[in-house]
């Protein structure tokens, strides 16, 4: 009697406190029509019972269970390192996936042979038809963000195509690419940690695919926010990762050529910080950032070294946008910052 062959796909979903969560995204894996996959859940030390529970009612579930919460990139790279599928899907713990979601991705990739990545599309889970991301975004002034996050979905971004990462909640990855690339940067515990991934992938020729096909519902979190207003701990933590993100990956030429946006950029996250009363945030994000030089310069040698393309195949996929002084004294002035206009933009995990 042969042994059944090994599923195609591992789908790796890292959980905190999230045991109500994953009764909902379960039942939805549940219900793909792709079978080949098994299901790996990492727990980030979790206090609310969620291993008893995931033994109790969702045995074939695979669980690695760990002691403290080690953040999201920690624990997807347990989950990577769990699996032995040819390709591994992260998924965020509070999502509902439509029963296309994961064959819509495994047929992109195995079309797409030069792409490391494929990602879905994100809709609200209370407002179906508002658009929670259509693949990550990268502006050379190290703005990094969902597409088309907050808008009416209207099929603006109903075409298959190609953009900068993958939003690290809903998406699928080659095996091999990791092999290549590395595993996520655990150093950035949570936030960017997906788009400083696409990076690398990039700067190594691989690209990124976003499948309309491939829909979920995100239910979102409240953990960035405390009392109404956001946590410190989770403004720093895009603040200080944004910095390490373009200090790792930028080439040199594009340091120069595009240094004083980053520099703009900065500026205005300090001037909405104090507005939004996390100046001492901002700034402790950023002599965060500075403690980690000697490791993030060690990368960054490391990295560019390895480097097989440069600014023109960048500029291809990185937005440029130049300086508006008349709109930056309009921000100023008014204090009414655009969407994307900082680097903070914390994803719930």
């Amino acid at each position: 009697m042969s042994a059944s062959p090994p599923p195609r796909v591992t789908v790796v979903i890292p959980s905190w406190n999230g045991r109500k969560w994953l009764d909902l995204v379960l039942p939805s894996l549940d219900a793909q029509r792709y079978r080949s996959f098994e299901v790996v859940v990492v727990d980030n030390g979790s206090s609310d019972g969620t291993v008893e529970h995931l033994g109790n009612a969702w045995p074939g579930v695979g669980v690695v269970a760990l002691r403290t919460n080690v953040g999201f990139a920690a624990a997807v790279n347990r989950g990577i390192e769990r699996s032995r599928s040819e390709l591994v899907a992260l998924v965020n713990n509070d999502m509902e996936l439509d029963p296309g979601f994961l064959g819509a991705l495994v047929e992109t990739l195995d079309a797409e042979t030069g792409a490391a990545a494929a990602t879905a599309k994100m809709l609200a889970f209370h407002e179906r038809d508002i658009l929670d991301g259509a693949g990550d975004l990268l502006r050379w002034s190290s703005v990094a963000m969902p597409r088309g996050r907050g808008e009416r979905d209207h099929g603006q971004y109903d075409r298959r195509e190609e953009v900068f990462s993958a939003c690290g909640g809903a998406a699928l990855y080659r095996r091999s690419a990791f092999d290549e690339v590395g595993l996520f940067d655990e150093h950035f515990f949570a936030q960017l940690e997906d788009v400083d991934w696409g990076f690398r992938a990039r700067l190594l020729g691989f690209g990124c695919v976003y499948v309309p096909e491939a829909v979920v519902y995100h239910m979102g979190s409240a953990t960035t926010k405390r009392e109404g207003r956001p946590d410190p701990w989770f403004w720093a933590l895009p603040a200080r990762n944004n910095v390490w993100l373009w200090l790792k990956n930028y080439p040199s030429e594009c340091l120069l050529r595009y240094g004083h946006l980053i520099a703009v950029n900065l500026l205005l996250a300090l001037y909405f910080a104090g507005r939004e009363g996390m100046a001492s945030a901002q700034l402790r994000a950023w002599l965060d950032a500075a403690r980690g030089l000697p490791r993030v310069l060690g990368q960054r040698r490391e990295i560019q070294s390895r480097r097989r393309v440069g600014r023109r195949e960048l500029d291809r996929i990185i937005e440029f946008e130049p300086l508006n002084w008349r709109r930056a004294w309009t921000l100023l002035r008014w204090g009414r910052p655009v969407p994307g206009a900082l680097p903070s933009d914390p994803r719930a995990r």
